[in-house]
């Protein structure tokens, strides 16, 4: 369902651009492949959430320096900024970056306590429920058709189905199952 929501709100999008579809092609291939190295790293290397979070920041850390030193104006830009050391510019940074912080140490407990794909369908659910408020806040930018409307509840529902079943088979059922088997235990 949530593949078909994406379908139907993505068949009548009226701003497409191949470059920007592939994008999210090669950002869906990122995202599943991190999520799927952090359950195994966690597992091969037995570090905290926190302890993995930090060796993925610190291995990032050359490599996207260089990338914007290198192939981008990033750097000039940041320094060109007139309210670069503004009080509420730099409170407003730091709160962005906890909020950076926290937001990918969720995403790393999330994938460690469940399962890379329970972690990607719960993502998924934020970007429908994101895409929901870019909708609601900026009317002028995203202009609201009853197809992508219609694409966003579908994927919606789907989220949300899949989040109902995972729940009810890791605890549901399972729950009932085995006091239904301890009370037949009990009673022999």
């Amino acid at each position: 369902l949530m593949m078909l929501g994406g379908l139907v709100a993505g068949a009548t999008d009226l701003m497409f651009t191949l470059p920007g579809y592939l994008m999210v092609g090669v950002l869906v291939l990122s995202t599943a492949a991190y999520l799927l190295l952090i359950k195994l790293l966690r597992a091969s290397t037995g570090l905290s959430d926190a302890g993995l979070l930090y060796a993925n920041n610190i291995l990032a850390l050359p490599m996207m320096s260089a990338y914007t030193a290198l192939a981008t104006d990033e750097l000039a830009r940041v320094a060109d900024f007139p309210r670069l050391w503004d009080p509420s510019f730099v409170g407003v940074l730091v709160l962005a970056a906890s909020q950076a912080f926290l937001l990918n140490l969720c995403i790393f407990r999330c994938t460690n306590i469940n399962s890379p794909l329970v972690t990607s369908v719960t993502g998924q659910i934020k970007d429908i429920l994101t895409t929901t408020l870019g909708f609601l806040m900026f009317p002028a930018e995203t202009p609201v058709y009853a197809p992508n409307v219609a694409g966003v509840v579908i994927g919606l529902i789907g989220g949300a189905h899949y989040s109902y079943n995972s729940y009810m088979s890791r605890y549901g059922v399972k729950q009932e199952l085995k006091a239904f088997v301890q009370d037949k235990k009990d009673t022999q």
